[in-house]
């Protein structure tokens, strides 16, 4: 980045506009800003800061901050720079936010900040945060960093040189492209704490699967297979991770071995306590059935006495049932004479509704007629009175016609009296005659006439429809009231025909429980015979005491499963928590084999490793890159000092805890001593950073990172410096230096 031309406007002490053109400088990059103390040679570095960054060069003062008191009301505070990179001109504009007074009235008006950065191919962002990052992403280095390596600001020259390890670290991350060094330390990092997390679960899980473990006995403490402390310290090295193999062998043979005696002689009293129940369930069985049965007879005999009396109630209601079939005779008699009379009545009112029916049909159509007549001869009576009226009112203007014919200007009008008239009638070419006129009124008071005895005709018939209908309504309502009186003897009929059913029905049912109870009674009687039978021979006199031994011997035989049952769930429990035991052990093994592989690594990569230096894996790439910036800077650092002065890299940490790696010693030939490189002066301290700032900007720009920070800004401000620095030809070093730079 080379800057072109910058202008400053209201911006700190610069009241008005000032343009400098920096391309007349010339293209070695390095400037030197000299003048007196308090002359604004710091804003110039604030202002092409705040042109690129939107921020001062000392990160203190915001752009508002800057607005200078001494600027006109009408005046806005801005900066404005044009700059080279690659080959291609930008151009960037920012005003900061600032208030002023208000044109009209009292107190002030804040006015908005305004940003504007023009790129090649006519592209222009004007959002803040977009210019600062496009700014950021094209030069490569954020504001801090950028004020770091391409200003030495007058008091500040001392940081370049006197910046420790971390702090250099993040200047050549983004320099250098060493991200992915920090990146992949840190994924070796996870992934040892991941591993480390995953074997410590195992480990968790180790000793809550051995905690889980159930045994009756334990290994004797001290035996000869080295497993001392038993099934507890079986637990306890189990939770500690020194578990081994054997160990889990012996804990499989202890769970095999667990109560497998104790557990065969229990089953073998099982099986004799169950062939002992199996006979005494079978003589209980015996005596309960005889109880059974015994309950059985008695209530067969109590059913079959109740059977037979049912029975012979049946017999009873039967016989007096059956003395009422002549009634059944009778109603059926009856029935017959009802549907008759309503089989006659139904036919006769159905005829005459027919005939009446037919007879107001006709008639009807009748009157249809009729009147399709009268409306035929009105339409035709219309058009021959429309007609006579047509002939007489022509007939009439006639007469008008023959009237004005013999009017006289000025004489009077014989129907209106007037001397003037302006527009007499007119004779028709076309009027009718006395006998037109006659004829026609004759045709009309004939077609009147017809159309009278038509309407007469109509009128009667239609009266004749309605009596005839008001007649038919009569008998229809006649009809229904005879349908009624038949609905009722169907009613009557419907109520017989279910007497007679019932009474069918129940001389029927009596009939059939006779049959049933017969057959029930003889059922009873198969079945106290078979009882009877089956209870000679059988005892059940003992059958308290049967059932007292089988609820004991039931109880020893649960008692007996039940001890079996938990001790087969003991061994299944036991072998489960071993299988998981094994498997956590497996891949505790394989991870902790694994994690302290990785552990170290990390470890190394991360700087953290114990009794060795505490450098980083980014910070090892990158002090190869310092070790050329340290390089170029000797070559001029040697010509400034007269061959005295040699930056070296420091080998040793300063202490245990910090990182180091990126440190510098002076090396100092006039004593041959090297120590560290804040013990020089401030004139050579003035030196060792000019140095050291044109050796990282050479590396910077030789290097595969791209970023091409050829410009440089040094503000000759020596109130600092120590005497002696005072005393030397400091803008002699300055020439050399700009001579090296520009070879």
């Amino acid at each position: 980045m080379r800057p072109l031309e910058l202008k400053i406007q209201g911006f700190g002490p610069y009241a008005d506009k000032e343009n400098l053109d920096m391309d007349s400088l010339g293209k070695q990059g390095l400037y030197l800003i000299t003048g007196d103390t308090g002359s604004g040679k710091t804003t110039i570095f604030d202002a092409i800061t705040y042109a690129l960054y939107g921020e001062t060069s000392g990160g203190v003062r915001s752009g508002e901050m800057m607005r200078s008191t001494f600027a006109r009301e009408d005046l806005p505070t801005e900066v404005e720079m044009v700059f080279e990179y690659g080959g291609e001109e930008y151009r960037i504009l920012r005003r900061p936010a600032y208030e002023r007074p208000k044109k009209r009235g009292e107190g002030t008006i804040k006015v908005s900040s305004q940003c504007e950065f023009h790129m090649p191919g006519n592209r222009v962002l004007e959002k803040e945060r977009e210019v600062t990052a496009a700014v950021t992403d094209l030069l490569g280095v954020d504001r801090a960093q950028f004020t770091q390596i391409a200003m030495i600001a007058q008091g500040d020259f001392r940081k370049l040189i006197q910046a420790d390890t971390k702090e250099r670290i993040g200047i050549f991350r983004h320099l250098f492209k060493t991200e992915k060094y920090r990146q992949l330390t840190e994924l070796i990092k996870e992934e040892a704490r991941s591993l480390e997390r995953e074997r410590d679960e195992n480990l968790r899980m180790m000793s809550l699967y051995a905690e889980a473990l159930d045994l009756e006995g334990e290994p004797e403490e001290g035996s000869e297979d080295g497993h001392e402390g038993g099934l507890e310290g079986l637990k306890e090295r189990a939770a500690t991770g020194s578990l081994t193999l054997p160990d889990l062998d012996k804990l499989e043979e202890l769970v095999l071995k667990d109560g497998s005696e104790k557990t065969q002689a229990l089953k073998k009293e099982l099986e004799k306590k169950e062939e002992e129940l199996i006979k005494l369930q079978n003589r209980l069985t015996k005596a309960e059935e005889g109880i059974k049965l015994k309950r059985v007879l008695e209530k067969a005999l109590q059913e079959k006495t109740g059977a037979e009396e049912d029975m012979k109630k049946a017999e009873e209601e039967l016989a007096e049932v059956e003395k009422r079939k002549p009634e059944i005779d009778e109603i059926n008699k009856k029935i017959a004479v009802i549907e008759d009379r309503i089989k006659e009545g139904a036919e006769e009112e159905k005829l005459k509704s027919l005939q009446a029916e037919e007879g107001n049909r006709k008639k009807e159509e009748e009157y249809k007629e009729a009147a399709k007549n009268y409306e035929i001869l009105a339409d035709k009576n219309d058009s021959i009175q429309q007609s006579l009226r047509s002939l007489q009112r022509r007939m009439m203007d006639a007469r008008a016609g023959v009237l004005a014919r013999t009017l006289v200007e000025g004489e009077p009008c014989p129907v209106c009296g007037s001397t003037d008239h302006p527009a007499p009638a007119r004779l028709p070419e076309d009027v009718p005659t006395e006998e037109d006129i006659k004829r026609a009124e004759k045709e009309a008071e004939n077609s009147r006439k017809k159309t009278e005895e038509a309407s007469r005709v109509a009128a009667a018939l239609k009266q004749e429809v309605k009596v005839r209908k008001e007649e038919t309504d009569k008998r229809i309502a006649e009809l229904e009231k005879s349908l009624k009186e038949l609905e009722d003897q169907k009613k009557e009929l419907r109520t017989l025909k279910a007497a007679g059913q019932k009474l069918q029905k129940k001389i029927e049912d009596s009939r059939k429980k006779k049959e049933e109870l017969v057959l029930e009674v003889e059922g009873i009687n198969s079945r106290i015979q078979t009882v009877k039978k089956t209870l000679e021979g059988l005892s059940f006199e003992e059958e308290e005491s049967l059932r007292e031994e089988v609820r004991e011997a039931t109880y020893e035989r649960n008692s007996m499963r039940s001890t079996i049952e938990e001790a087969s769930a003991r061994r299944l429990g036991n072998e489960k928590n071993l299988r998981g035991l094994r498997k956590e052990h497996e891949a505790f093994t394989e991870r902790e084999e694994r994690f302290t592989g990785v552990k170290g690594l990390a470890d190394t990569v991360g700087g953290t490793r114990s009794g060795a230096e505490k450098i980083m894996l980014e910070t090892y790439v990158q002090m190869r890159f310092f070790d050329r910036i340290i390089e170029r800077a000797n070559t001029r650092l040697m010509v400034m000092t007269a061959g005295r002065y040699r930056m070296v890299r420091r080998k040793e940490a300063a202490s245990n805890k910090g990182q180091s790696g990126l440190d510098l010693n002076i090396m100092d030939y006039h004593n041959g001593t090297e120590r560290d490189i804040r013990t020089l002066s401030g004139g050579e301290s003035f030196d060792a950073s000019l140095a050291l700032a044109l050796g990282l900007s050479d590396e910077v720009q030789s290097s595969a990172g791209g970023i091409k920070l050829d410009t440089m800004f040094v503000d000759e401000g020596f109130g600092s410096l120590d005497p002696e620095a005072l005393d030397e030809d400091t803008y002699r070093r300055v020439a050399e230096m700009l001579k090296t730079r520009a070879q």
